[in-house]
């Protein structure tokens, strides 16, 4: 057995090169792929479509982004209303795009059919007829007869069920875009 004084030293030392040893492996440059990732068939997502032609997540801003050049597609939001009918917005809260107080989620659908999108959003103004919020029926109709091979991103606020879930999947089935192209 060694003496205390001994001891220690040893195991100072086995900290040392455990010490050294993680350190190393800790500032050791992390090797990147043997090859630069193929871009080619990336699809660049317009987030919320593209809001030069209308505000966010309305047709005009759909119509817009599927009629771009190259493989790009839009991004959309879609929320629920509190009677269960989905829609295309952003925020859970209605003040920031239509100027009204209220949660999305305590909201009818007839109360966001009576509103629009503020004149100005976000710094840009649009004309009267691009400023509806559509139901994702409409929504999906409209753009996907514009162009039904376009991918669609969508990003799904606030559902509160399997139900819910499932009724999404099958709004998206019954409309005229092409199933492989919503995401």
């Amino acid at each position: 057995m060694c003496s205390p004084s001994l001891c220690c030293g040893i195991f100072c030392v086995i900290c040392l090169l455990v010490s050294s040893a993680l350190l190393h492996l800790l500032l050791a440059p992390i090797p990147g792929p043997s090859r630069p990732c193929p871009l080619s068939d990336a699809v660049v997502f317009q987030h919320r479509g593209n809001n030069s032609a209308g505000p966010e997540n309305s047709v005009a801003a759909g119509i817009h982004a599927v009629n771009a050049q190259g493989r790009e597609g839009p991004e959309f939001d879609v929320s629920i209303t509190l009677d269960g009918v989905f829609f295309l917005f952003h925020d859970a809260n209605l003040q920031r795009l239509t100027g009204v107080e209220g949660e999305v989620a305590n909201t009818t659908w007839a109360t966001i059919q009576q509103l629009e999108y503020l004149p100005e959003v976000n710094g840009i103004e649009y004309p009267k007829d691009t400023r509806g919020i559509p139901s994702l029926e409409s929504f999906l109709r409209e753009v996907c007869s514009v162009n039904a091979s376009t991918p669609l991103d969508f990003d799904v606020k606030g559902l509160r069920s399997a139900e819910e879930a499932f009724a999404l999947v099958d709004a998206a089935a019954t409309s005229p875009c092409r199933a492989d192209m919503l995401h």
